[in-house]
């Protein structure tokens, strides 16, 4: 196992906590598609905190929503930012329903390829969390975007 992962066991339930740096090569999953981590944060260790920008904020969230999702899993991944210890899943509304978050991965094409978790948009929006400049260029770049009636159905769940 890298040492950037960190495992955490608790006595009667289990609490898996993954860790990768910013820009460090993505290594979670078997296939190496040459991309580079982004978000995959850990209560254990600081990161960058700033106001997120709107415009990154919606594009970020379509990602989330709609975007290049891969790597579904069958388990859930809570925020381990949340305290007390998470015991709530979190998800975006959208006008086509509930997608819930930390069963995925997403991808976010640019000069580069990153990969973040799809918890992302969670832990951008409600823990200040800010990725690195050129990931963010890379999501505010994409041409897609929520439609305004649907933003406004996201923001509310944000």
């Amino acid at each position: 196992m890298s040492p950037a992962v960190r495992c955490t066991f608790t006595i009667g339930k289990l609490r898996v906590v993954t860790y990768f740096p910013d820009l460090s090569r993505y290594t979670y999953l078997p296939e190496d598609d040459g991309a580079l981590n982004i978000g995959w944060l850990d209560d254990a260790r600081s990161f960058p905190l700033g106001p997120p920008d709107l415009v990154f904020l919606e594009k970020l969230a379509w990602m989330c929503a709609r975007g290049q999702r891969v790597n579904q899993t069958r388990g859930i991944h809570p925020c381990n930012l949340c305290q007390p210890i998470p015991s709530v899943w979190h998800h975006l509304e959208t006008s086509e329903g509930t997608r819930l978050l930390g069963t995925a991965e997403i991808r976010v094409e640019a000069e580069q390829r990153y990969a973040a978790p799809d918890l992302i948009i969670h832990y951008v929006s409600d823990h200040r969390y800010q990725p690195p400049h050129e990931f963010v260029r890379a999501v505010t770049a994409c041409n897609e975007r929520l439609s305004m009636g649907e933003w406004q159905i996201v923001r509310r769940g944000l």
